[in-house]
């Protein structure tokens, strides 16, 4: 079960920055850690917010994940406004 904890060291996936979270909320209450699946706010010390992008993952400094650059995927999508045509990228 992927779990975060306060004061365990994490690394930032695709920038190999290493962090410390400070503080974990759920529902705005203080939790020493929170499980995945939790919708939770972690709040990391002197982070440079330029450095997070969309797509970056949290994973442990001793076991980091893997990550790949493509995937296969069956999309359903009703109600189309615009055709999705191969290639179309989604942001």
């Amino acid at each position: 079960m992927a779990i975060i904890q306060l004061c365990v060291r994490l690394n930032i996936i695709c920038d190999d920055l290493t962090w410390f979270p400070v503080a974990l909320l759920i529902d705005e209450r203080s939790e020493t850690c929170v499980y995945a699946g939790s919708y939770a706010n972690v709040i990391f010390a002197n982070i440079d917010l330029e450095s997070i992008n969309v797509g970056n993952v949290i994973c442990d400094v001793e076991n980091p994940i893997s990550v790949t650059t493509h995937f296969e995927a069956r999309i359903v999508i009703f109600n189309i406004v615009l055709p999705i045509t191969i290639g179309y990228t989604v942001s």
